[in-house]
Order: structure tokens, then sequence, then C-alpha cells
């Protein structure tokens, strides 16, 4: 579909049509509590090292230049961001 053909309008009414299907599907995805410092959404490339991103948004999981570190960090990387 060509975005440009598309009225605004036609957009708008989209939007609402999937706002109200997903509805409350989203709750059930948030991470409280103890499960909350289990999540890490890894950033990087394949072959590049990894660097996580955590619940709470802090840089977990520091692997890079071939050296394995689950459950690291590193103070002061929000200087980085």
């Amino acid at each position: 579909m060509d975005r440009a053909r598309v009225s605004a309008g036609a957009w708008e009414k989209l939007a609402q049509v999937v706002a109200r299907r997903l509805e409350g599907t989203l709750s059930s995805f948030r991470y409280r509590g103890s499960a909350a410092g289990a999540v890490s959404f890894p950033l990087g490339g394949i072959g590049t090292g990894c660097i996580g991103l955590s619940a709470n948004a802090r840089l977990v999981d520091w692997e890079i230049f071939n050296r394995p570190n689950k459950g690291g960090l590193n103070g002061f990387t929000h200087f980085a961001v």
C-alpha cells in the first residue's frame, strides 16, 4: 500500500482500530519486582559484542572485546548515552 495515496484520515482510523485491539494486552508484559532484575535487552550485532539494556534502563552485561561478563555492571555508563 502506497502511503502517499492514502488519506491522513484513513491512517488515523487504522491507528484507532489497532489501539483498540491492543488495549489491555501490553499490561501483561510488564516486569516488576524480582522479574525485572532478570530482563536484559541485548544491544549489538553479530560478532560485535553485546551490552544489555535492563528493565530499569541501566546498561548491563558488558560482553565486549571477547570477554564474557553476564551480570557485569560498569559505573557511570549513563555518560555514554
